[in-house]
């Protein structure tokens, strides 16, 4: 994930839906009702927002590859650009 976040310059909000700390994101958000809103019956699941219209898109469920993961960011920006 931060390669990825670092090369296409997005940010990530971290949520954590089990309240359990997490090594790897140590700025965890806590659910206030975002998982229930956006579907989130799988974790883990990166969803995209875009940060001026506020559209949501899911782009994983569970386990993927990182190529696979950049190549569905890669397609959510250019159909929000």
């Amino acid at each position: 994930i931060k390669s990825i976040t670092a090369k296409y310059n997005i940010a990530i909000i971290p949520v954590a839906i089990n309240n359990v700390p997490n090594e790897y994101f140590p700025n965890l958000t806590q659910d206030n009702g975002r998982a229930s809103k956006l579907g989130i019956k799988i974790t883990p699941a990166i969803i995209a927002m875009h940060s001026k219209t506020g559209n949501t898109t899911p782009l994983a469920f569970g386990v993927v590859s990182e190529s696979e993961l950049e190549e569905r960011i890669s397609n959510f920006i250019e159909m929000e650009s």
